[in-house]
């Protein structure tokens, strides 16, 4: 049995963030970031501890309005889209989701340096062969845009799945603004279109 859309969705979310630590890692090794591996490392263990359900929500809720620039593969919508995705902090808040002892592993990060990533997504380095080096590269902006459609993809797949199909009419209203038939086309979902 498959995996539901919203534990797919979380999976590869973390992917996501595993492309994102190895550009801070990138970045910090060349002198080009002001995150440190250690403390994307707490952004990790906070999205980790986070719901499927509530990422995909929070995914379908902030971006629904531009899945076309997601689809067109819009470089700059993806890094104003970045903050959102890594400010889950500010929504959910660390406190609520780190308890007891590990409060303190918390005590030095702060949306500043979540909102410092969109930097890095524009940052260049010189190699030591003297290459100017783009720390967000073409495979890695390839490979982002890969996770980026399966998002939505997902999400059209989870509100479809949410609403409740039967006789061919939804029986509930969720995320009504999602026009899910148009979409499921347009991204080639078939279980929607």
């Amino acid at each position: 049995m498959s995996l539901p859309a919203e534990e797919r969705f979380k999976r590869n979310f973390l992917t996501l963030v595993d492309i994102c630590h190895e550009m801070v890692e990138e970045g910090s090794d060349n002198g080009v970031s002001t995150i440190t591996p250690t403390m994307f490392n707490l952004v990790k263990i906070f999205i980790t501890r986070l719901e499927g359900k509530f990422l995909i929500e929070r995914f379908i809720r902030k971006t629904y309005e531009y899945w076309d620039k997601i689809h067109a593969k819009d470089l700059e919508y993806f890094k104003d889209l970045g903050l959102n995705l890594f400010s889950m902090a500010g929504d959910r808040g660390l406190d609520n989701i780190v308890e007891g002892d590990d409060k303190s592993l918390t005590g030095g990060l702060s949306l500043d340096h979540i909102s410092s990533f969109k930097n890095l997504l524009s940052a260049k380095y010189t190699d030591s062969e003297g290459n100017t080096v783009e720390v967000f590269d073409d495979e890695k902006i390839e490979d982002t845009w890969k996770i980026m459609h399966g998002f939505v993809k997902q999400s059209l797949l989870y509100v479809h799945n949410q609403r409740e199909m039967v006789d061919g009419e939804y029986t509930k209203d969720y995320f009504p603004n999602v026009n899910v038939k148009e979409n499921g086309e347009k991204w080639k979902v078939k279980a929607v279109a």
